[in-house]
Order: structure tokens, then C-alpha cells, then sequence
């Protein structure tokens, strides 16, 4: 699956774009853990001593991404107040996740991610791939395998790929909500709607 590092570039892109407002320092970095979020499965793999154990299960799927959405929504609106606009921005962040995932060559079993987990228990991979994926091992590899795949050649490669190719996207997010942003405060200086 990918980086770390390429989907908190995509999560900040989204998280620019997405905000009513310039957006603050805080909500960017909430982007970006919304957007790294589904990759928390592998703390439990982390606690039992196979890190790897639980990487690519439940927390890549839409259920998931609407759950996170929900319970950041209503977390942050009784907390901030705006429920709606929390929960939203959550649920995209996420989301990003697991579209760039999709896209993702994937070379363990079970390959892709469960989708639609848990009505349906197939996983899915784009028929294409834009990205490498980034190698960590399998299921029941110790510690040094995970950190050795974790510092190769290979995913060096791969986290290059990753921001040649999503931080013009992210900037386009980014550049839009500007626009969008300044478009609004135009409108309401003029008497526009």
C-alpha cells in the first residue's frame, strides 16, 4: 500500500480545500491524520508482536471511512460546532486513503483493500496501478523484516513516486478552495447570494 507520506500530502491538499475558511494550522494537521488514519490497524499487530497481523482489514473500507466520519462529525461539533463540516472533511480525508490504496500495487495476499467490508468480504485493486507500494512484510514476519522492507531502496522509490504525482493534486485541492473561498467573500462584498 502506500506511504505515510503520500497520503498525508493528499490528506493536507484536502484538507486546504475543504475548509469554509482560511484553514487553520490545526485543522491541517487533522487532515492529515484523517487521511493516514486507516493505517492505525497496525497498532493492535504492533501490541501482539506481529505487526503486520492486522494491516488491511476493516479499517479500509467505506464502512469505516462513514464510522471515522461520524464520530469525528459529532466529537468535533460538540466541541467546535460544527458538526457537519467536521464530519464531511473527516469522511474526505479518509476516504483519500483509501482511493490512493486502490491504486496502489498491493504483492501480499489477500491483495487490494475490503472495500465494502462488511457486506462483501472481496478485496479490491485498481485493473492499474499509479504507485509501487510500499513493502513492510507479511503476517507473521519479526520486527527486523518489517524494518528492514520498511527502509529499502525500493520504498524510497516508491514515497518519490508518491509526491511527484499527488502533490500537484494536493495543490489543486488546495488552489480550488482557495478560489472557492475567495469567490464566496466576493460574492458577499458585492450583495451576491
Amino acid at each position: 500500500m502506500a506511504s505515510p507520506i503520500g497520503h498525508t500530502i493528499i490528506g493536507l491538499g484536502l484538507g486546504a480545500g475543504s475548509a469554509r475558511r482560511r484553514p487553520s494550522p490545526g485543522w491541517l494537521l487533522f487532515a492529515a491524520f484523517a487521511a493516514c488514519a486507516p493505517d492505525l490497524d497496525f497498532l493492535p499487530g504492533l501490541l501482539s508482536g506481529d505487526i503486520n497481523r492486522y494491516h488491511q482489514m476493516a479499517s479500509h473500507s467505506l464502512a469505516a471511512m462513514l464510522l471515522f466520519g461520524l464520530v469525528c462529525g459529532l466529537t468535533g461539533g460538540y466541541f467546535r460546532g460544527n458538526a457537519l463540516a467536521i464530519g464531511a472533511g473527516a469522511t474526505l480525508c479518509y476516504g483519500s486513503h483509501l482511493v490512493v490504496d486502490l491504486f496502489t500495487t498491493d504483492v501480499r495476499a489477500p491483495f487490494g483493500i475490503p472495500l465494502f467490508w462488511p457486506f462483501y468480504p472481496g478485496h479490491f485493486m485498481a485493473p492499474w496501478t499509479l504507485f509501487g507500494g510500499v513493502h513492510h512484510g507479511v503476517p507473521g514476519d519479526p520486527m527486523g523484516v518489517f524494518l528492514r522492507e520498511l527502509f529499502s531502496w525500493h520504498n524510497l522509490v516508491g514515497i518519490g513516486t508518491e509526491v511527484v504525482v499527488l502533490t500537484p493534486i494536493a495543490l489543486a485541492a488546495w488552489w480550488f478552495g482557495r478560489r472557492r473561498r475567495a469567490s464566496r467573500t466576493h460574492r458577499g462584498a458585492s450583495g451576491g447570494p
